[in-house]
């Protein structure tokens, strides 16, 4: 089963790296910790609503696009 947090750390982590911004310079950006970064990118915490969309903004991304797409994910779990 596929956490949502799971999925959206994995494409705040790709999104990351192709802008080539290290995790403490994602953080600066955010003006969070590395260590908080690095929680969200795994998935180990829920971010929260104003925070995914201002890493969109950072990463100059479509809001939507840190939800990868969830129809390839057959078991969600919520």
């Amino acid at each position: 089963m596929m956490n949502i947090n799971k999925i959206v750390g994995k494409q705040i982590r790709a999104n990351r790296k192709k802008q080539g911004l290290s995790g403490s310079e994602l953080g600066d950006k955010l003006r969070l910790s590395q260590q908080q970064v690095s929680r969200y990118e795994r998935g180990e915490c829920n971010i929260p609503l104003d925070m995914l969309f201002t890493i969109s903004l950072v990463l100059e991304i479509p809001f939507v696009k840190l939800f990868g797409d969830l129809n390839k994910s057959h078991e969600l779990m919520y």
